[in-house]
């Protein structure tokens, strides 16, 4: 399950959420924009070599803008409040982030074209 209808949750991101090890740090990426990005940017590094001989590539990684700083409050998806967190952190609570306004999201899958489309 996940906060909004027609979305997946990577099972990878599940369990680095509920992992004794990984969750206290995962739960603080929601309110510590720099703390994730100097954490993301090594490890999807790493995850980039699986299987690559790294004298093989390019590294064009100067192309890659820097993302703006998150101005607002991180919120929770409207119809979803704190009470919906499955706590993993066993030492710290999940921050209690206001809700967006509005019904709860639905995300409407993307039609796929007909194979048939294809050769037209």
């Amino acid at each position: 399950m996940t906060a909004v209808n027609g979305t997946l949750r990577l099972q990878s991101d599940f369990e680095l959420a509920r992992d004794p090890r990984t969750a206290c740090t995962w739960q603080e990426f929601a309110t510590n924009q720099p703390l994730m990005a100097s954490q993301f940017a090594p490890a999807v590094f790493k995850l980039s070599l699986l299987g690559q001989n790294i004298n093989d590539l390019t590294d064009c990684s100067d192309l890659i803008p820097q993302p703006p700083a998150l101005k607002d409050v991180p919120e929770f998806p409207p119809g979803q409040f704190l009470s919906d967190i499955q706590d993993s952190c066993a030492v710290a609570r999940f921050p209690d982030l206001p809700t967006q306004p509005g019904p709860p999201l639905d995300v409407a899958p993307i039609p796929q074209a007909d194979s048939d489309d294809e050769d037209s």
